[in-house]
């Protein structure tokens, strides 16, 4: 019988500044909402591409990947401007979704082009995720504006996500530098 290649699964993120995590952690925690788990601070994130599971062999190819998509993407400023929840119907979260300046979307773009394994259908949506609701079928609400300070982006960081009975544990695997202005 074949011996199977253990698997890694694999994110791209950006992670905001502390202060800026702990306003958006706040401004979730003051919905009134159903049973929910929220986001351990620490895991707070930005998922510019999620590249799913890979074979360990292949950790240094996507490290690589992401070192040459950002090559020429200078830095940039996010702007949480509102709580959402996702996927709007059967809504299973609530998430900060901010502006999309260009250089993410183009470093998005080639991510996604580089490491996706299918092409995607939907837009890409800029979001913080903030809480998981433990029950299905929440029934959302509304957009809420928030105001959250602005933030600067210089690097993104290539996650590790493993998986656990009560939730994920995110583990740093590289981080790499934006060009500056």
């Amino acid at each position: 019988m074949p011996r199977h290649e253990p698997r890694v699964r694999l994110f791209i993120a950006i992670y905001p500044p502390r202060a800026c995590v702990r306003a958006l952690a706040d401004a979730a925690a003051s919905l009134d909402l159903p049973p929910h788990r929220p986001v351990p601070i620490d895991q707070i994130h930005l998922t510019v591409h999620f590249v799913g599971p890979v074979h360990r062999r292949e950790v240094d190819r996507v490290r690589e990947t992401l070192s040459r998509a950002a090559r020429g993407i200078g830095t940039f400023e996010l702007q949480p401007h509102r709580l959402i929840v996702l996927p709007p119907r059967d809504c299973r979260l609530v998430a900060a979704e901010t502006n999309l300046p260009s250089e993410l979307a183009e470093l998005q773009r080639r991510l996604a082009s580089r490491l996706a394994s299918k092409p995607s259908r939907r837009a890409y949506l800029p979001h913080i995720t903030l809480c998981r609701f433990r029950a299905p079928r929440f029934p959302g609400f509304e957009p809420v504006e928030i105001n959250i300070p602005t933030f600067g982006v210089n690097e993104i960081c290539l996650m590790r996500s493993v998986l656990h009975p009560d939730g994920a544990e995110h583990r740093m695997l590289a981080c790499t530098q934006l060009d500056g202005p």
